[in-house]
């Protein structure tokens, strides 16, 4: 295996560390048990031989590994082992495959959550190695042909034959090759033989191997204007992967399967790829940019564009009243065809109320004024008396009308003559 990484030894490593800390956290019966499961979903040669050897080196005899491999359900395990090596070959076969009855099966026997996962982890690591040590073209280690040729016969099925041919060859036996369709096997793997796993045979003798033609072809079931939902519980209810590939349709609900390849009631072999194409909704495109026009030019354009605008207004003492400020979403933002854009529209200045001082005290009317966001001009006038004195006696604008914000206020204010006050004479 060293030498299948010798080009990326820092993956072996990298996968090493990963598959130590799965196998940590597990029980190490149920974690031969559980690679076994998926090497033999999988069809890896050398994971079988592997797995298959340390099983029978610390938990089993021989003939008991023999009858895992072979045919676990009449193998000496009990149900959790069994629930788990199921679970096992569906996440290494196919994932998509594995239902919540699945875990809760495992948890019904008692497995926590947790330990649904390292199964799940263990199963799924494998396939990365036996992927890349099918894809390089490596054949399991010399020192497998070491094993009880009994053992090492029934780790046999499910190789690819060129593999499987070698390996009984070797063994100085004849082979003898038929091909037939077959579900549970990719094509080219060994599905059965003849004399049975475990029978002793003479030198020279001859074995005969059947080997996949691939699965049986059946027709595909028609999903199209199904939810993904529906189409994806059909097709792999009846053997099928499944692989979506999102789609923008101007008119079909998101989610809803718009085609499908191969397509409806062509045939394809039961475990084969049905591409669906799935509606992701109408296409995003950007919310065009309307700021500085009018609010009837704005909702053309928006419209134009497949956008329906909603108006709002905004007091601005930069833009002119009637002409666009912003929209929400901002211009080149992308959205879909019908989404809304607010389009804000200047009202012009702000305004607010004038507040109403007359009679007040200059210095209040003021602050007044100035609180309330508009310039106090301050006149005085003589034409008042005494009592009057320091008071506002008139403004414009008038107090409680609405004015633009900044606007002079301007009040008359009171400034009383002092009295000359004549002394009388007397005499």
């Amino acid at each position: 295996m060293t030498r299948a990484f010798s080009h990326g030894p820092e993956v072996l490593d990298a996968w090493g560390g990963l598959i130590i800390s799965i196998r940590e956290r597990m029980d190490r019966r149920r974690y031969e048990l559980v690679s076994v499961a998926a090497a033999k979903r999988l069809g890896s040669s050398y994971c079988m031989l592997a797995h298959g050897a340390y099983l029978a080196s610390k938990f089993y005899d021989e003939e008991s590994v023999v009858r895992i491999v072979s045919d676990r359900a009449a193998a000496d395990l009990d149900e959790t082992d069994l629930a788990v090596m199921d679970l096992a070959e569906k996440v290494a076969g196919d994932a998509l495959s594995v239902t919540q009855e699945d875990v809760d099966r495992l948890k019904r026997l008692g497995l926590t959550d947790a330990e649904v996962f390292d199964v799940a982890a263990a199963a799924a690591a494998r396939g990365f190695l036996t992927k890349v040590l099918d894809g390089l073209g490596f054949q399991p280690d010399s020192t497998f042909a070491e094993l009880n040729p009994e053992l090492r016969e029934a780790l046999v099925v499910g190789r690819p034959i060129a593999e499987a041919t070698s390996t009984l060859e070797a063994l100085k036996l004849k082979v003898e090759t038929t091909s037939e369709t077959n579900d549970d096997q990719p094509a080219g793997n060994v599905f059965d033989q003849d004399p049975p796993r475990g029978q002793r045979v003479d030198d020279g003798s001859t074995v005969r191997l059947k080997v996949s033609a691939g699965a049986t072809a059946v027709p595909v079931p028609d999903v199209i204007g199904s939810q993904i939902a529906d189409a994806r519980r059909l097709l792999t209810g009846q053997g099928f992967l499944v692989r979506e590939e999102p789609i923008p349709d101007e008119e079909i609900p998101v989610g809803e399967v718009v085609d499908q390849e191969p397509g409806p009631n062509e045939e394809a072999p039961r475990g084969s790829e049905v591409v669906l194409q799935v509606s992701s909704g109408p296409e995003e495109r950007p919310v065009p940019d309307v700021v500085g026009r009018t609010l009837t030019e704005a909702s053309n354009l928006l419209g134009q564009n497949g956008f329906v605008a909603k108006q709002a207004s905004e007091a601005s003492t930069t833009v002119a009243e009637g002409t666009v400020i912003r929209t929400d979403p901002p211009a080149n933002t992308l959205q879909p065809r019908g989404a809304v854009v607010t389009v804000v529209v200047s009202s012009g200045p702000p305004t607010a109320d004038v507040p109403a001082v007359e009679g007040l005290l200059e210095a209040n009317a003021v602050d007044a004024i100035q609180d309330a966001g508009f310039v106090a001009v301050v006149e005085r006038t003589v034409a008042c008396t005494q009592p009057q004195d320091g008071r506002v006696l008139d403004q414009t604008p008038d107090g409680n009308t609405r004015a633009e914000v900044g606007t002079q206020v301007r009040v008359v204010v009171c400034d009383a003559p002092v009295d000359g006050g004549g002394g009388g004479g007397g005499g």
